[in-house]
């Protein structure tokens, strides 16, 4: 019996401040755009709202969230951002 085991490629490290930029991130909202980007830094924020579809690809580090996300009471309909993919009801989950 021979055991193979195949390792997904991960990158290093994510530039966060180079992933908001590609996303489009208003200037306004970069300030959440650090290594450990901050989403706290935008979330009372009214104006960065509309970031939010932009700034979560990139929060999510190209990993899944979801487990935790679904501890914190993060709708169904909502989850797919938490694995940096797009979600259909943009303002209701930026929202929520």
């Amino acid at each position: 019996m021979k055991l193979q085991v195949r390792q997904k490629a991960v990158p290093s490290v994510m530039n966060v401040a180079k992933c908001c930029k590609e996303q489009n991130v208003s200037s306004t909202c970069m300030d959440a755009c650090t290594l450990f980007l901050g989403i706290e830094s935008v979330i009372d924020r009214p104006e960065c709202i509309g970031d939010f579809h932009n700034l979560i690809p990139c929060a999510a580090d190209v990993s899944d969230h979801r487990g935790c996300c679904t501890q914190w009471g993060v709708p169904q309909r909502c989850l797919d951002w938490c694995r940096g993919e797009a979600v259909t009801s943009i303002e209701l989950c930026a929202l929520m």
